[in-house]
């Protein structure tokens, strides 16, 4: 099997995004009050919205840094698949 550098760099950066996206909705979730049913709700509605109005946000918790890894892992996974 011939592995791509190009394709490794590719999934790479979208490992990087989809984690970093994983990241931000973590933030979000925790940052939340109420119920977990209110908290999905808001995610889902708002969610989006406060990601795109301010995208840059650094601050990493433990969860939010496991979510991090999650979406960087599953990237390369599918990159090996």
């Amino acid at each position: 099997m011939m592995y791509s550098g190009k394709k490794f760099l590719l999934f790479s950066l979208l490992g990087v995004l989809l984690g970093y996206l994983f990241h931000r909705l973590t933030l979000l979730y925790d940052s939340y009050t109420g119920n977990t049913l209110d908290k999905w709700t808001h995610l889902l509605m708002e969610g989006q919205d406060e990601v795109l109005q301010s995208p840059w946000n650094v601050s990493f918790t433990g969860k939010s840094s496991a979510f991090f890894l999650l979406g960087f892992v599953m990237m390369l996974l599918v990159y090996l698949y």
